[in-house]
């Protein structure tokens, strides 16, 4: 728990035991800088654990370097993902697609259904809008006025 008195600009991180319900590190930093972010601070209060845990986190957690060195250390971590955000203020999400692999196809927030393509080098599928996105009521909250029309 965080006390009133500290500074508006720190940080608290902690490490703690849920099976017997005790903090067992705690760690004060200065409220910004790269050194100071959850994701590193997070880091090295698990430089010591011994042999896997669970780590709880919120989105603040979630970056892809301390996911990485979590999964390579075999810790198992559970990070709420940060939100998405949309292309233009208003707009749709990934989440606002329905992608149906076994189908091999998408369906866009306005009803229109394409196929994916096929597999690229890195093993991701793209479905291509562009044509039905040019004529499309609710284009303005897909994207903004560049975009390819891929998903």
């Amino acid at each position: 728990m965080c006390s009133r008195s500290w500074p508006s600009t720190a940080r608290c991180c902690s490490r703690s035991r849920t099976e017997i319900g005790l903090f067992t590190d705690v760690a004060l930093t200065a409220g910004s800088g790269a050194d100071n972010h959850e994701a590193a601070v997070a880091r090295d209060l698990l430089a010591e654990e011994d042999s896997p845990v669970t780590v709880l986190g919120d989105a603040a957690y979630g970056t892809g370097d301390l996911r990485e060195h979590l999964q390579a250390q075999g810790h198992d971590p559970v990070l709420k993902p940060p939100p998405l955000k949309p292309a233009v203020p208003g707009g749709f999400t990934t989440d606002d697609f329905t992608a149906d692999t076994e189908q091999g196809q998408v369906t866009c927030p306005a009803g229109h259904t394409v196929p994916l393509g096929r597999t690229l080098a890195n093993s991701s599928r793209q479905a291509q809008f562009k044509k039905l996105c040019a004529t499309c009521p609710p284009k303005e909250r897909c994207t903004h006025q560049d975009f390819s029309g891929a998903f």
